[in-house]
């Protein structure tokens, strides 16, 4: 009817991980490991798996949608974020992983009512002796 106020559903209070993925399932299996107490829900996007990745992210809770790999990287993040409905998102890769120190800080920051975003450090390696260090926007609200 015109002029009334469609009704947006509330998000869900906590914190969702997405993550994109494709083969690769002890690296997922890693990561999702390393998301356990970090997060309420894990999204988790299949590209196009063709080994045991699926059924790993099943075994740890995550909804599983499937995508059809487009050549894009942007294309995918933007369909998982899409399939969040937390009050905050937290966006890791596949390969990527949290220390455990993290898991507390995760939970810390969702809890300051006036924030927006935080970014993580992010340690790219080399080698067993060299790596490279970033901020990254990975969590927000």
């Amino acid at each position: 009817m015109v002029g009334e106020t469609p009704q947006i559903e509330p998000l869900k209070p906590g914190v969702s991980a997405f993550v994109v993925f494709t083969t690769g399932d002890e690296v997922l299996r890693r990561c999702l490991e390393s998301l356990q107490g970090a997060v309420d829900h894990i999204v988790a996007v299949d590209t196009g798996a063709t080994d045991g990745s699926r059924q790993i992210a099943l075994e740890f809770g995550a909804e599983v949608h499937d995508f059809p790999w487009t050549d894009s990287f942007a294309d995918a993040y933007n369909f998982a974020a899409s399939k969040v409905e937390s009050e905050w998102t937290y966006w890791i890769d596949s390969d990527e992983w949290l220390l455990p120190d993290c898991v507390s800080m995760v939970r810390e920051a969702i809890t300051h009512p006036g924030a927006f975003a935080f970014t993580i450090l992010r340690q790219d390696l080399y080698d067993e002796f060299r790596y490279a260090e970033m901020q990254a926007l990975r969590l927000w609200r």
